[in-house]
């Protein structure tokens, strides 16, 4: 399994190997910095984004290690996601909201 130190740096997103002997991005990158980033199921989730790769994204994008695509619905209906983290197999999202439409 491989493991990656994952990094934004103005609004471009990068993946660095284990043995940090090579960079790559992650598509044409992101429109903004994500406020929380998982990876699970081996892809790699990023939340509060407006589009990723040059496509319009709701709320959550993942990228699978060659394309970007979105996750779920239309997001949560007030604030925001503050956070997500993988819990006994499952992605866990968490933030200011009463509902994410399509989860």
């Amino acid at each position: 399994m491989k493991k990656y130190l994952l990094t934004t740096f103005l609004f471009s997103l990068l993946l660095v190997n284990s043995s940090f002997a090579q960079w790559s991005a992650c598509g044409s990158g992101l429109d903004s910095s994500p406020s929380s980033m998982v990876v699970y199921n081996n892809e790699l989730y990023v939340a509060n984004v407006d589009s990723a790769g040059g496509i319009s994204i709701p709320c959550i994008a993942k990228w699978n290690g060659s394309n970007w695509s979105t996750f779920g619905g239309s997001g949560p209906n007030v604030g925001g996601i503050n956070t997500m983290i993988q819990y006994n197999n499952n992605l866990v999202v968490a933030g200011y909201f009463d509902s994410i439409s399509g989860y």
